[in-house]
């Protein structure tokens, strides 16, 4: 989410109200909201593959559920964005060093957690390791996450290029 939030930033332009009438928060709102949700209709799809087997999603409360998603989601954004406004406004170079580290973060966790990644299960089934490989499954889990991640990737692409088709200052 962090990297959602940094992605825009170089397009923001103050209108002298909020910053969130700038296009680019817009479009950075927009982009972390399909994110969210994806992440609301996997978690439908399976609780304990969203908790990464950790934690038994029949212990999670509602209000449990939403603090998840504000702590772990939109609190990440936020930070994003408000950190690529200050990177940017110190140069283009540092912003694409965040971008890196962003992804680079992202690469290490998707490694550390493989194991816990690719498999399909619920709780009681992992830990009894009794796991479908989520790569190449036909699961409707696996097809939401293909499916909504190639919309994601298209749908963050066009906001990006409506941002610099109308950005001055990536034109000049």
């Amino acid at each position: 989410m962090v990297l959602i939030g940094l992605l825009y930033a170089p397009f923001d332009q103050p209108t002298g109200q909020s910053r969130i009438d700038s296009p680019a928060f817009r479009a950075s709102a927009q982009l972390a909201s399909l994110f969210v949700m994806l992440v609301l209709v996997s978690y439908a799809l399976n609780p304990a593959w969203m908790w990464m087997y950790y934690v038994d999603p029949l212990t999670v409360s509602l209000a449990g559920l939403v603090y998840a998603v504000i702590g772990l989601y939109a609190l990440p954004w936020i930070a994003g964005y408000a950190l690529g406004l200050e990177l940017i406004r110190r140069g283009r170079k540092a912003w694409l060093a965040a971008i890196l580290v962003s992804l680079l973060v992202e690469g290490w966790l998707l490694v550390a957690l493989w194991e816990r990644y690719n498999c399909l299960a619920n709780y009681l089934q992992f830990q009894r390791s009794e796991c479908q490989p989520l790569i190449g499954s036909t699961a409707p889990l696996a097809i939401v996450l293909n499916v909504g991640g190639g919309f994601m990737v298209l749908a963050g692409g066009y906001f990006w290029w409506q941002l610099k088709r109308h950005h001055p200052r990536e034109n000049s």
